[in-house]
């Protein structure tokens, strides 16, 4: 990217509580925290990992499935539209008889500009999800966004597709489901995961705080028992030193 080029925009990352299996509810839910964020100038806006479908480990997670152009994609194009802004999310994609994970970045004026799908299900998800060796680069007018969905972030390679391709920004959605106690967690491992929910949810209910992060400020935008965001300022001219990574080669 030339010196002409070179910009910064601010990016928002929101964390919200999906409800399985009730799209509408969970994008109606969504449409107040990407409002909160373009009030505070982001222009990119990430979501995160199966917002619409929510996180279920039983095939009722297939019953909120959807094609390829359904409500999750005409609600990212809709909202780009409206506040002018990007937006990513994954989804639960129906195609034919194989369920992706599939993540889809659309643009202020309301087109797709590119989608991934999960390459690597993690763990039980190989049961529910296929994986899909395609492109993980999106080209846009500010550079090539990589997306890496939640488990991929962890595996080689990811960092690798996206040092041959020199991307410039790298989007990771990720997700979880609330264990539940049955055939995969038993009740004192739900006990606890739900307690440490609520102590980390004390911890940051104050007013808004701010780390640093890379050299770039990442500011706590709203935190609430609905949902969080944050943003940072990134700037497109900043140098990666590739050989901290091994990447030189």
């Amino acid at each position: 990217m030339s010196k002409a080029e070179v910009r910064t925009i601010r990016v928002a990352a929101v964390q919200m509580e999906s409800k399985n299996g009730l799209i509408a509810t969970n994008l109606q839910h969504a449409t107040q925290l990407v409002d909160q964020a373009a009030q505070k100038k982001a222009k990119l806006i990430l979501l995160p990992e199966f917002m619409p479908t929510g996180y279920i480990f039983t095939k009722s997670i297939w019953d909120g499935a959807e094609p390829t152009k359904g409500p999750t994609v005409q609600w990212l194009c809709e909202n780009s539209h409206r506040l002018g802004v990007w937006l990513g999310t994954s989804f639960l994609e129906a195609d034919g008889k194989d369920f992706f994970n599939t993540f889809v970045l659309t643009t202020p004026q309301g087109k797709e500009a590119g989608r991934v799908r999960k390459q690597r299900p993690a763990a039980f998800e190989a049961y529910f999800t296929k994986g899909d060796s395609g492109p993980h680069v999106i080209d846009t007018e500010f550079g090539k966004i990589g997306v890496g969905i939640c488990l991929e972030n962890q595996l080689a390679y990811i960092p690798h597709m996206m040092h041959r391709q020199s991307v410039d920004l790298m989007l990771m959605p990720h997700s979880a489901p609330t264990p539940r106690h049955g055939l995969f967690f038993r009740q004192k491992q739900v006990e606890y995961y739900n307690n440490t929910l609520r102590q980390l949810a004390a911890r940051y209910a104050s007013s808004a705080r701010s780390a640093s992060g890379h050299g770039q400020q990442i500011r706590l935008m709203e935190n609430s028992a609905t949902g969080t965001a944050l943003w940072a300022e990134f700037n497109f001219s900043r140098t990666i030193d590739h050989s901290r990574f091994g990447w030189n080669s």
